[in-house]
């Protein structure tokens, strides 16, 4: 799968509507190892054929095995992770949404390689970052997710090449974004440290940027 995207979803709801999607979600990977095909390959339409509708999903995207510790401890969220070509695949998720009166779902999707972060999470209940930035000398890719702006200039600060270039004023991303650049123009700065900032992509109803790919979906939560 090229330009692969990660996609983490915490799934709350009900607890005994939570236990009957795991359910599911087991007998449907209890299925797929025993027939031993496509490589076991947990395919998320193989999640909306068991609840009874026509697969969109199937072929674009799979979700990780089950483990031990994905339910929390009272019961009400469970956590799953994806994978997936360009960007999050969703389709499955409202099947379950809609089947499943109780449940919402709230996810953090990235593929670094096409500079893409977003997240439903306009709340931040689970996912609060709305910034990532590569700070030092990693590999392609490396980044780390930030909840505000002040806290990447903060470590910009930390690894002590700002002396030229005062923190105040930085207010909005564009300012992050000119500060960064001019960060990067300091003649002090080693040769093999480059950083990129991005701006992750808030969902919401109101600004619904993957709606194109899937015409009338909704964006929880309500």
């Amino acid at each position: 799968m090229a330009n692969i995207c990660h996609t983490d979803f915490k799934i709350v709801g009900d607890p005994t509507e939570i236990a009957r999607l795991r359910d599911l979600l087991t007998e449907i990977q209890k299925q797929v190892y025993q027939r031993k095909a496509d490589k076991n390959y947990l395919w998320l339409g193989l999640i909306e054929s068991a609840l009874g509708k026509e697969p969109i999903s199937d072929g674009r995207g799979e979700f990780f095995p089950l483990v031990s510790d994905d339910i929390s401890a009272d019961g009400t969220c469970l956590s799953l992770h994806t994978l997936s070509a360009w960007s999050e695949d969703l389709p499955a998720f409202e099947v379950i949404r809609k089947h499943f009166p109780s449940i919402k779902y709230y996810y953090w999707t990235q593929e670094p390689h096409c500079s893409y972060w977003g997240t439903n999470d306009a709340e931040g209940i689970f996912y609060p970052e709305r910034y990532v930035a590569s700070l030092h000398d990693e590999e392609e890719g490396d980044v780390w997710a930030y909840e505000t702006i002040e806290d990447i200039v903060d470590e910009m600060n930390r690894m002590g090449f700002n002396d030229y270039q005062p923190t105040s004023g930085i207010k909005t991303f564009e300012d992050l974004a000119t500060y960064a650049q001019q960060f990067m123009e300091n003649p002090d700065l080693p040769e093999d440290v480059e950083i990129y900032v991005y701006e992750v992509a808030v969902f919401t109803k109101d600004n619904p940027m993957g709606s194109l790919k899937y015409p009338g979906m909704e964006f929880p939560p309500e």
